[in-house]
């Protein structure tokens, strides 16, 4: 009886060769078993079945694929598995291939133990610091960008931005380079006098300071306009997960003296007020904290205001977290009490709200080199977060943004009201912000029109569908060369070409590059991700013609888990 299977290199039928075809037919017998459940003579049997959860995700893995112009996000998840810091430790090297006897393991783990010990006892310097409910204060590790040799003024204002520690300021990286002038000091010279309504704080913390005894009111007056001053309410118990008066306090005297004052009177600050203000924060010791307030409120009262506005025409660098914190200070005013609105939407659509942080647009803002004299846009802008800290870090001539949503959109005039008025309390210079609201920004006249003049775009296009993401492509298909685009998604989705029908799509004219997402990037979630910038090219993108792309990616993915 002929093989069933022949091998494509058999030979005539001897022992040997039906000993060979004898084993292959077994294999071939248990694969068919595992696979189908059917012996080779016909019997069926039943084969383990497989798990429910396995499947789910196999079939649900089997959505993200380019022929629904769709794929999946390799990030904003956590690894399955931490990285060991024993591989770090000489001691824990393996040996070759051996295998490990009981008694080795045994030894090694009495060495883990003996290692745990040896850092409890105090070694580095963070076993040695108790835990607090407060972070504390730490050093200043920024290092600060060179300017013009020349400008002797430039390097005394830009050493005036190293002190020996922080204390509410968490300050990381080197300062913000002016390019343009942020303080508004001819405004200043002609308006010695606060005329203005910003909301003050006592919004966020009056129900809470009518419920408790403890609850104390303090006054802070503004370095620049002494004849206004905001009402806090202190409370010795928590602090409100939403809002820290003391917090926010301690950062606007940190701030005066790093940023305001000139040099002699801001190492009085640090040196006889700001330590002792953050212990009694660290202690929530009320009574000592507005005491350190009202030292602080008489200390400035006695510094000329005109060597102030000297010393901020001087300014060439300031901390970039100030930029962070006072959009904080807006943000808390005008979007915490009715952030619940941000809520009503259609779950899993294109409409889904989301923020990304300060902290990741500036890093952003870098990278695409933006300038003073560009023009930002934001296509679906939410509440006008990205918008205002365009204009107010970089001083773009002018920051657009357009949102569709009515709650968002209400919110967006909220915080930009409150921008306003608090940039003219801090002697700040608001470039034009304007903002296309209730409107998509398709079929969107004032986008059509500024689209060929954009410098850098921003997409959040997390959630897109690929219908939307169809109408994206022809709104920024008149962008110039040289735009740069930020995105949360690839614009050219997986295993995109060039073909007949779409050769004049500018989506052939991306050169487009993945960066990798930080931790606490974005509202929705703390973990990292990836995130995309395009430049806009002349000519058609050379690695569309690469062979290598658009094929299936075989390199080994990382492990995550939810």
């Amino acid at each position: 009886m002929e093989d069933e299977f022949p091998s494509l290199f058999s030979s005539p039928k001897d022992e040997s060769a039906s000993s060979f075809s004898s084993d292959k037919e077994q294999d071939y017998g248990v694969l068919k078993l595992q696979f189908t459940g059917e012996t080779t003579n016909g019997q069926v049997k039943t084969a383990k079945r497989r798990s429910k959860g396995l499947e789910k995700l196999l079939e649900e893995a089997s959505i993200y694929t380019p022929r629904y112009e769709s794929s999946l996000p390799r990030g904003f998840l956590r690894d399955r598995h931490k990285k060991s810091t024993e591989s770090k430790d000489p001691s824990y090297a393996k040996t070759g291939d051996e295998p490990v006897a009981k008694k080795s393991r045994a030894k090694l783990t009495t060495m883990k133990k003996q290692l745990h010990t040896k850092k409890r006892a105090g070694i580095t310097i963070r076993n040695v610091i108790p835990k607090t409910t407060r972070p504390l204060p730490e050093d200043h590790r920024g290092q600060v960008e060179k300017d013009d040799p020349s400008s002797n003024q430039s390097h005394a204002f830009e050493n005036s931005l190293k002190p020996t520690k922080f204390y509410f300021v968490e300050c990381e990286g080197p300062p913000l380079k002016l390019r343009y002038d942020l303080f508004d000091v001819p405004f200043l010279q002609t308006h010695a006098k606060f005329q203005g309504s910003p909301t003050p704080s006592t919004i966020l913390t009056a129900k809470s300071s009518q419920r408790n005894v403890n609850s104390y009111t303090i006054m802070l007056k503004s370095v620049l306009f002494l004849d206004y001053e905001e009402e806090y309410h202190v409370d010795s118990g928590s602090s409100s997960m939403k809002f820290d008066s003391m917090s926010e306090i301690g950062k606007i005297i940190e701030y005066t003296a790093i940023i305001y004052v000139p040099k002699p009177y801001s190492n009085l600050i640090l040196e006889n007020i700001l330590p002792h203000l953050y212990e009694a924060f660290n202690t929530s010791n009320c009574k000592l904290f507005i005491e350190k307030v009202q030292d602080y409120n008489e200390f400035i009262q006695t510094i000329p205001r005109e060597e102030i506005l000297e010393h901020l025409t001087q300014a060439r660098f300031i901390p970039r977290c100030f930029i962070h914190d006072l959009l904080h200070i807006v943000y808390s005013r005008s979007i915490l009490p009715s952030f619940r609105k941000l809520k009503e939407y259609e779950a899993f659509s294109s409409y889904v709200y989301g923020e990304l942080l300060p902290s990741f647009l500036s890093d952003v803002y870098s990278k695409c080199e933006l300038e003073p004299n560009h023009v930002f846009m934001d296509l679906g802008s939410g509440v006008g977060n990205c918008v205002v800290q365009a204009a107010l870090e970089y001083g773009c001539k002018l920051s657009f943004g357009c949102e569709i949503m009515p709650n968002a959109s209400e919110l967006t005039e909220e915080q930009h009201k409150e921008l306003a008025e608090r940039c003219k309390l801090f002697g700040l210079k608001l470039h034009p912000v304007e903002f296309s609201l209730r409107q998509s920004f398709v079929d969107n006249s004032r986008v059509d029109a500024l689209i060929p003049q954009c410098d850098v775009l921003l997409i959040n296009n997390f959630l897109f569908d690929a219908k939307l993401n169809k109408k994206v492509e022809e709104v920024i298909k008149s962008l110039k060369t040289g735009t740069k685009i930020i995105s949360l998604k690839n614009l050219r989705g997986q295993g995109y070409a060039i073909n007949f029908f779409n050769l004049d799509s500018i989506l052939n004219r991306l050169k487009v590059e993945r960066f990798d997402l930080k931790q606490g990037s974005v509202s929705w979630t703390h973990n990292g991700g990836e995130y995309y910038i395009s430049t806009v090219l002349p000519d058609v993108d050379e690695s569309l013609f690469d062979p290598s792309e658009g094929k299936r990616n075989t390199r080994r993915p990382q492990r995550y888990t939810r």
